[in-house]
This record gives C-alpha cells, sequence and structure tokens, in this order.
C-alpha cells in the first residue's frame, strides 16, 4: 500500500520492556503504519502483553509461533508486511516518536532504497547515554566502503523499501549475529542510501538476559559471516569487495571476541580464536595467521584492525605501564575487584605480572606499543609498583593506603627509565627489531571536526603532560633504536571526534587517524605489505586544526 510503513517487533523474553516499545510506535507523528508484532516463542508473559496491545490499536498484526531466532522471525514480517517500506525495532528498545515521519521523508524525498539515521546506546546498568553516528564522522559523510568498515550494522535504524529487500533476495539468517550478515550487501546493492543525521532510536544495553549476551551469540558469530561472504560470491561480486569485507569482519571480529574474555571458559575462547582464524583463512587471500600484542591505550585495538590480523582482546595490556609490568608480585594481596569485568581483567593482569608470560605462551610475531597509560602516576604498595590509572581508582584498590610517586618527579622517572631498559631488553629477546613497533600517541590538543576544531580547556595540563609522554618515546627509541617507529601527531586528524562515542576526552582519537596510522605499520608478510597499498579509505583534509597533539 502507497506509504504506507511497516514496522516489524520481533518479540522474545521482553515483559520488562514491551509496553514501553509499544507505546513508542503506537504514538508516532506518522500514522500511516501497520505493527507486525511477531512472538518468538516467549516464556514470559510477553504474549499476553501483546494480546492486550491487539485490542487497543487496530493497526497491529499479531503472530505467535515457536522460536526461531530474530533473523527468521524478521523474514516473516518482510513477508506478511503490506507496506511500501519496512522498518525494524526490538521489543527491548524505544524510538522517537517522530522516528518513522523523518525517515520516511528521508527515504522518499530521495527516492533512495534505505536510509539511516542516528541512534542513541543507553545503559541499563548506569543510564549513561551515548550518541552512535552512522554516516560520517569528523564531518566527512562516508562513501559506500567506508560505511561498511566504520559504520554500524544495526537495521532498527534503517527504513526500506520493501522491494528493495524483495527483488535483492536479502533474508537474514538463522545464526547469531543476523545483523552483521546482511549489511554490507545491503550497502553495496542499494542503488542510493539516504542519511538522517540525528539520533531517533533508543538502544537498550547491558540488558540483563539478552540475547545479545547468550554465550552462544559469540561462540557462533563466525556463521553469520560465512552467511555474509558466501551471498557476495552468489553475486560473482566477492573478489570486487574483498578488502573492504576483510577490515569490516576484522573489526566486527574483535567485537565479538572481547566479551568472551570474562564470559566463557579459556577452552572455549580457544575455540573461538580458533574459528575465526579458520574462516579467515578459508576466505580472504589477503589474511595472515600472524599474532600481534598490544600494550598502551585503546586507540591501539583500533589501529592493528586496519591491518589484515585478527585483534585477539588476549593479547591486550591496557591500564597498565611499563613500572608496574616490570615491578614485583606482590601474593599476599588479592588483584581488586572493579564492576566492569573488562577492566577487571585488565587490573588482574597488572596484579599477576602475566604480561610476559603470555607471550612466551602466545608466542605474537609482533608486538604494538603506546605510552598512552603512561600519563598516570604511579602507586608504591607494600614494596610494589601499580599504575595509578582510571581503572584502579575505581575498583576497591586501597589507593588512599599506598604511597603516590608523581611520574614527572625524579623518583618516578628513576622508576620508569630502570624499568623502560629492562623491558626492551625481554622484547628484544622475543621480537625482530622491525616487529616492535612504537605508535608515538599524544593527548590531542584538540577537539572537533575536520572543518573546526577548539583547543581543550586543559591545554596546559595536556602539554606538560604531552613532553612527559615525548621524553618516554625519546628514551625508549633511544635503547630500541631498530624499532618501527610511527609518529602521525602532526597530522591535521589528530585531533578528538567531539562526538566520539566513549566521550570528547584528549586520550581518544578519531576513526580517521586510527585508520590513517594503521595503515603506516609495516609488516614483514608480503600479504600485509600488498595490504597496506590497497587505498579503500578517502582520508579528508583537516580544517583549522593547525596545533595537533604534537603542538608545543
Amino acid at each position: 500500500m502507497k506509504d504506507l510503513v511497516s514496522v516489524i517487533v520481533p518479540v522474545y523474553n521482553v515483559a520488562d520492556y514491551l509496553d514501553e516499545c509499544l507505546n513508542s510506535i503506537i504514538n508516532q507523528t506518522y500514522q500511516n503504519i501497520e505493527i507486525i508484532l511477531i512472538n518468538d516463542g516467549s516464556t514470559d508473559n510477553s504474549p499476553q502483553i501483546c494480546e492486550q496491545w491487539v485490542q487497543r490499536d487496530k493497526r497491529i498484526l499479531y503472530i505467535s509461533k515457536q522460536n526461531e531466532r530474530q533473523g527468521p522471525t524478521r523474514n516473516l514480517g518482510v513477508r506478511l508486511a503490506k507496506g511500501e517500506y519496512i522498518m525494524f525495532v526490538d521489543s527491548d528498545d524505544w524510538v522517537d516518536n517522530q522516528f518513522v515521519e523523518k525517515m520516511f521523508k528521508s527515504i522518499n524525498n530521495c527516492n533512495a532504497d534505505m536510509a539511516e539515521c542516528d541512534f542513541y546506546r543507553i545503559a541499563v546498568d548506569s543510564g549513561i547515554k551515548s550518541q552512535n553516528i552512522n554516516n560520517q564522522c569528523m564531518g566527512k559523510i562516508f562513501n559506500k566502503e567506508e560505511r561498511i568498515i566504520l559504520g554500524n550494522v544495526s537495521p532498527c535504524k534503517t527504513i526500506y523499501h520493501r522491494n528493495f529487500l524483495i527483488n535483492n533476495n536479502i533474508k537474514q539468517p538463522i545464526s547469531q549475529s543476523e545483523d552483521l550478515a546482511v549489511y554490507a550487501l545491503e550497502v553495496i546493492l542499494a542503488n542510493k542510501i539516504d542519511s538522517l543525521n540525528e539520533p531517533l532510536y533508543y538502544y537498550r544495553k547491558f540488558r540483563p538476559n539478552a540475547t545479545t549476551f547468550n554465550k552462544e551469540v559469540f561462540l557462533q558469530s563466525h556463521l553469520s559471516m560465512q552467511y555474509l561472504i558466501d551471498s557476495f560470491k552468489q553475486r560473482c561480486i566477492f573478489e570486487k569487495y574483498e578488502a573492504v569485507l576483510m577490515l569490516h569482519l576484522l573489526q566486527w571480529s574483535s567485537r565479538m571476541i572481547v566479551p568472551c574474555l570474562t564470559k566463557v571458559s579459556y577452552t572455549e575462547y580457544k575455540s573461538l580464536i580458533k574459528s575465526f582464524e579458520e574462516f579467515f583463512k578459508r576466505n580472504f587471500s589477503l589474511y595472515t595467521n600472524s599474532k600481534v600484542t598490544l600494550i598502551g591505550g585503546y586507540n591501539l585495538t583500533k589501529i592493528v584492525q586496519f591491518m589484515p590480523i585478527i585483534e585477539n582482546p588476549y593479547l591486550r595490556f591496557q591500564f597498565t605501564s611499563l613500572a608496574a609490568i616490570m615491578s614485583a608480585r606482590d601474593d599476599k594481596i588479592n588483584p581488586p575487584h572493579h564492576r566492569n569485568p573488562y577492566r577487571r581483567y585488565m587490573l588482574n593482569r597488572e596484579f599477576n605480572r602475566s604480561f610476559f608470560d603470555v607471550l612466551d605462551e602466545e608466542k605474537p610475531e609482533y608486538i604494538v606499543i603506546d605510552f598512552i597509560e603512561e600519563r598516570h602516576n604511579l602507586l608504591e604498595y607494600n614494596g610494589v609498583i601499580y599504575t595509578k590509572s582510571d581503572a584502579l581508582i575505581e575498583s576497591d584498590f586501597p589507593v588512599e593506603q599506598a604511597r603516590n610517586i608523581l611520574r614527572d618527579s625524579d623518583e618516578g622517572w628513576l622508576i620508569w627509565e630502570n624499568a623502560c631498559s629492562k623491558f626492551i631488553n625481554e622484547l628484544q629477546k622475543r621480537f625482530k627489531p622491525h616487529n616492535i613497533i612504537l605508535i608515538e600517541n599524544l593527548l590531542t590538543e584538540r577537539h572537533g571536526d575536520i572543518y573546526q576544531s577548539t583547543e581543550f580547556d586543559s591545554i596546559e595540563d595536556i602539554r606538560r603532560m604531552n613532553n612527559i609522554l615525548r621524553r618516554s618515546y625519546d628514551f625508549f627509541k633511544l635503547h630500541c633504536p631498530n624499532c618501527q617507529h610511527i609518529d602521525m601527531t602532526e597530522d591535521s586528524l589528530y585531533i578528538t571526534d567531539d562526538q566520539y562515542e566513549y566521550g570528547c576526552h584528549p586520550w581518544h582519537l578519531n576513526k580517521w587517524i586510527n585508520a590513517k596510522i594503521g595503515l603506516e605499520i609495516k609488516f614483514d608478510d608480503e600479504r600485509l605489505m600488498e595490504m597496506s597499498k590497497i587505498k579503500i579509505l578517502q582520508f579528508p583534509i583537516g580544517g583549522n586544526a593547525t596545533s595537533r597533539g604534537g603542538g608545543v
């Protein structure tokens, strides 16, 4: 039916959230909608709530069936839909009351096959809200390839022409991570995609008992990746987009693997890593099984994902300093408790002094280092050195009972330089010189986008800390002269993204500069070298960011 929008809502055990979801859909400013409510075998009282809503609004079509998971349920909704346009809403989320109206205007006015908006993520446990930008970064609109590599795969931020889905036979699989299985194909097949730069969808994260936290999601996520690859091969377009798809899936594989550090057994975790390795080796000629360990800030995890290597979170070391890594271990104290499982895991690594044990166990070929975490002061407790990181302060560690050692004091430098010398000596026993990769990241002085940026209010503190970091990098380079050194702090893109999901802080970079740094890394493997020559991303040119992280 012309201009009718079919809103498809799969329902599975969401009794606590279903009323809020349906109320937000019922009260849309655009009223020409049908709501296809599909109970996917719920075992709580969700079906009773659905039936109550059917009595309240004649636009609701209610179906109840056996559990088949989200993908087949959405496919059924598309088959049943009478509307010219299709939208998906997850039943534990909610939407802005102008969601349908604005999305309808976006796709209709531009005669697009699909249109996307931004969305909010709301943490159920803390209530913290963060905005996810889907179609651009730092003011530069993505092309199709960039949308795939740098965007988000959720269909709930999208409105589709129903004929686009039907004519291209786009169906979601029964496997978990069904969004990932089709998004890249949709982007490539769409003749035109419109973008609405406004968050209209509210996504709940960290919901207790959510299907996205089911262990099976992680252990089988490579099956959805294979579904995507097979769909490209069936259409004879895989070779054209091989590099794009590999970067896309490498980044998402890391996102899938991270929660498994704390949610599955070590045996299951190793099995998951192996399944991903086999998937990439089977499907991508540019992929290599080389291992990379990371020590430093969060940006490193994004930088390395622009090379054809699985960024294995088990080989990450964060919230720690070289002084702590090289310090003795105190067996009399238990590792601190942190409410965030990931931060707790990383703190345990510092307290257990497990860095070199992991290196000797996994034997990675490369190590990538930055010193962003070296901005923290040190703590001495029972004669042992710890990093006074944000994670440690947030934990139950008795920070007030420890002796604070200023990082820039004579004692602080003596401890750190001795530790760094010993650290380099141990690295040189385990890595080829060129395989020790030093990324000279600093705190950024400015925040904004490619068109306009301004200095952080704390600019003097930032510059003071950057002087400490520069001295640290210089010391490392002096004592490890043959390491691979990358410094892009003078690049005009070296600024903090004002709209970065995890906050506008000087220790955060942006997607463009992370990609640019990652593609500068040189590896021994010929496939890795070949990958660095492929020009996929069209990097923007910065605007007025004339004073960068390396400025004085």
